[in-house]
């Protein structure tokens, strides 16, 4: 008689709110310079498809781990730093460097780290699918986008979920700007909420993270006044521009 050899299903793990032993995550740039940590559970996970966030990492989309700035801390740089590459392989014990063994010295290139070791990321200022900026952080060395802030300021850091050491422990809670992506890339299949553009917050979110958000909304519209009146100036001179011309 043969036997049964169905697999037993496994357990659906837990959403990272429900497991904190998961953190802080940790992660970084390609060549180890800048390193930063996530000490909580994120406010949200965004699966974004638009154009901006494909053309800013050469691919099809975006993996975005909002945290606010209060729990996501940078770190001194990677030495040495291996990692699991996938599941498969922490499973099995395995890791790889993250770092190439042969890079330029940072002072070589005319960088040098703050009093406490740690190296300050460039700060790129480019378009947002918004039409408002953002302000991207790329490691001055290896050029690789580790995160960014939106326009809630410095006060929330977006962070390139490809840039975890553990990528897989942390997945989207939402599909946004859908209506960019690729045919070839089939239907979603996680069950997650799907949207062709944004979303209402209060719609979406989870109440403990609205509530954490809302406690940085002062700081926030603060922050916000010169920012938006430096907008609305760049807009006249756009519509200035487009009458002449």
């Amino acid at each position: 008689m043969a036997s049964d050899t169905t697999p037993s299903p496994q357990p659906r793990p837990l959403h990272y709110d429900q497991d904190p032993s998961r953190f802080p995550l940790e992660g970084g740039c390609s060549c180890g310079l800048i390193r930063y940590a996530i000490l909580a559970a994120p406010l949200m996970v965004h699966d974004c498809h638009c154009t901006v966030c494909a053309r800013e990492g050469g691919g099809t989309q975006a993996i975005n781990i909002i945290i606010e700035q209060a729990k996501f801390r940078r770190l001194p740089p990677a030495k040495h730093n291996t990692v699991p590459l996938s599941r498969a392989d922490e499973e099995a014990g395995k890791a790889a460097s993250r770092c190439l063994p042969e890079l330029p010295k940072p002072a070589s290139l005319g960088l040098y780290p703050d009093a406490d070791g740690i190296f300050k990321p460039l700060v790129v200022e480019t378009p947002s699918q918004s039409g408002l900026y953002q302000w991207i952080a790329r490691c001055p060395r290896c050029f690789v986008a580790v995160y960014s802030e939106y326009a809630s300021g410095p006060f929330v850091k977006y962070v390139r979920g490809g840039t975890l050491d553990k990528a897989w422990l942390i997945g989207p809670d939402v599909h946004i700007f859908t209506r960019s992506r690729r045919d070839f890339q089939g239907p979603f299949q996680d069950g997650k909420p799907v949207f062709e553009e944004f979303y209402d917050r209060n719609e979406v979110w989870r109440a403990d993270a609205l509530e954490r958000w809302n406690a940085l909304l002062p700081e926030i519209r603060e922050w916000q006044k010169p920012v938006i009146e430096k907008w609305k100036e760049y807009m006249a001179s756009q519509e200035s521009d487009n009458a002449t011309s």
